[in-house]
């Protein structure tokens, strides 16, 4: 088995690579909300040609018109336009135009037949040891990476921080047989909890909602 997962981690490990110098993840790409698994992986040089995060001031801060605002403004009688009409985008606002459509096209108009992840990352899951073959630091390890091969692919796994490999490990394999859409400027937050602790697949131990609602 030992040497078994060495391949396997091998190839997680380059998969995650190669993803990254397709089309780094959104979030890297922004420099904004960082998440955990959004470190470059060993070997990483840069993104391809064409990408904004070439040029480190290519992605200022979000405009005020993107975060919102919670004091109502006086209606002004006029149409809202953070853009003028006569004035070129900018790359980061054609970044922020281009992601913003394909967030809509996933919510709107995501294609009728979709693959599961490991389709879409170049696996099977009969790559994947059951849990009960693997120790618990095995467990650890394939966790995190699989967490870093959702990342490359724009998946974010909401997990308990401190939610051990072998809680972690099965729960993102089972959600990885399911379709889904990739997006490669947006990010799709997948999570497992519902927010009712008692229900919690992450077992009452783990479950992190019960000290935040």
């Amino acid at each position: 088995m030992h040497h078994y997962l060495h391949h396997l981690t091998a190839d997680l490990e380059s998969a995650i690579l190669a993803r990254w110098r397709e089309c780094p993840p959104h979030y890297f790409q922004l420099g904004h909300l960082a998440e955990p698994w959004l470190t470059p992986p060993e070997g990483y040089d840069g993104p391809p040609a064409g990408y904004a995060i070439n040029d480190p001031d290519a992605y200022p801060p979000l405009p005020d018109w993107m975060l919102g605002d919670d004091e109502e403004e006086e209606d002004s009688g006029t149409p809202d336009n953070p853009v003028p009409d006569d004035k070129p985008l900018s790359t980061a606002d054609l970044e922020v135009e281009k992601t913003m459509a394909e967030m809509e096209q996933w919510r709107d108009e995501a294609p009728p037949v979709q693959q599961n992840m490991f389709y879409h990352f170049g696996f099977t899951p009969e790559q994947f040891p059951p849990p009960e073959q693997l120790s618990d630091a095995d467990l650890d390890a394939l966790s995190v990476l699989l967490c870093r091969l959702w990342a490359a692919y724009n998946f974010t796994a909401v997990v308990p921080e401190k939610a051990p490999g072998r809680v972690v490990y099965p729960l993102l394999l089972e959600r990885m047989h399911k379709p889904t859409f990739v997006m490669t400027r947006g990010c799709i937050g997948i999570e497992f909890c519902h927010y009712e602790p008692s229900e919690c697949p992450f077992g009452a131990e783990w479950c992190s909602c019960k000290d935040e609602y």
